[in-house]
């Protein structure tokens, strides 16, 4: 029994003698390395602790900082700026400027008669519940905004008119109407004087003209005309032949268009030409020259026609004498 005490003894003092064990071998090995260390070195506990950092650190950290970073700051501060000034201008819209309303009573209204005064300020609003009439001139320095129906019994004046909307009129008079955009008119226009459009006219339905006068006109399509045609235009000059005879005369009525030839022979009428037209206006070039004989005595005639721009000629081969010769003329260029 005593000895198993002993031996508790010696195994439970074991564990100090491992510690202090532990703590001898460190001692050991803190003086051998200070052994082996080389005269005139000092060891890592003996180094002085590190200095704080002066300006220079405090730049040389700054110039690692990202310069991406600052442009996040400064896109983050236009943000909270932009957010701040959109708040404001919510609470304004939100609660906008209350404009006050002023009555006017009998006594104000009898003080009005005959007095140059002012009434309110520019933030009230002046009611007036009954009708009210003006015999003298209203002036508006200001804009005037009409919520109702306007109804003008009168002529009315007004020097310039902007119509932003839609606006609908029984009858206007104006001395002159200027549009920049585009003018749809439904019902009829009538047009009292002269019209001038200086471009292009387009037109979807039929054009109903008493007269109509064109300088040139162009037709892609074809000409429909339901009434006569009448070639207006001067009357050309004549000039007569040798094939009239001794005594022989020739007549034309028309124009460069169309016309009558009347030819009445002399005595001896050679072959030739009855006469010479001249065109009241020069062709271009060549026209094409129609004629056409009028009675049996013409048609039996051996006729031909000779022509250039500036005139024509009726001819023929056999011409009696003492005869009346007619024909019919069309020149189309």
């Amino acid at each position: 029994m005593e000895q198993k005490s002993e031996g508790g003894t010696k195994d439970a003092a074991k564990p100090e003698a491992a510690a202090g064990g532990e703590s001898v071998s460190g001692m050991q090995a803190e003086s051998l390395e200070n052994a082996n260390a080389l005269p005139g070195t000092q060891s890592a506990t003996d180094q002085p602790a590190a200095q704080p950092q002066g300006p220079k650190g405090i730049k040389k950290i700054i110039a690692k900082l990202n310069i991406y970073f600052f442009a996040f700051l400064l896109v983050l501060l236009v943000a909270i700026m932009a957010l701040v000034i959109g708040m404001q201008r919510s609470r304004q819209a939100a609660n906008p400027e209350e404009v006050t309303g002023q009555t006017l009573s009998p006594d104000d209204i009898n003080n009005l008669q005959g007095n140059d005064i002012k009434i309110g300020d520019v933030k009230q609003t002046l009611n007036i519940e009954s009708n009210a009439v003006f015999a003298g001139k209203v002036l508006v320095q200001g804009g005037t905004d009409i919520a109702g129906a306007l109804t003008v019994a009168g002529i009315t004046s007004v020097a310039d008119l902007a119509v932003t909307g839609t606006g609908t009129f029984q009858q206007v008079q104006t001395n002159e109407l200027a549009v920049s955009g585009n003018a749809g008119i439904q019902g009829q226009l009538t047009v009292q004087k002269t019209i001038n459009v200086s471009g292009g006219g387009t037109f979807g339905g039929p054009v109903s003209i008493p007269q109509l006068t064109v300088d040139n006109l162009q037709l892609t399509k074809d000409l429909q005309i339901i009434g006569h045609i009448d070639a207006g235009g001067g009357t050309p000059g004549r000039t007569n032949g040798t094939a009239l005879g001794s005594g022989g005369t020739s007549s034309i009525s028309g124009t460069d268009t169309a016309g009558t030839i009347n030819v009445s022979t002399g005595s001896g009428p050679p072959g030739g030409c009855f006469l010479t037209v001249t065109f009241a206006q020069t062709f271009t070039g060549s026209p094409h020259v129609v004629i056409s004989p009028i009675g049996s005595d013409t048609a039996a005639l051996d006729y031909y026609v000779t022509r250039n721009n500036t005139s024509f000629s009726v001819c023929a081969t056999n011409p009696s004498a003492g005869r009346s010769y007619v024909f019919d003329y069309i020149v189309i260029d």
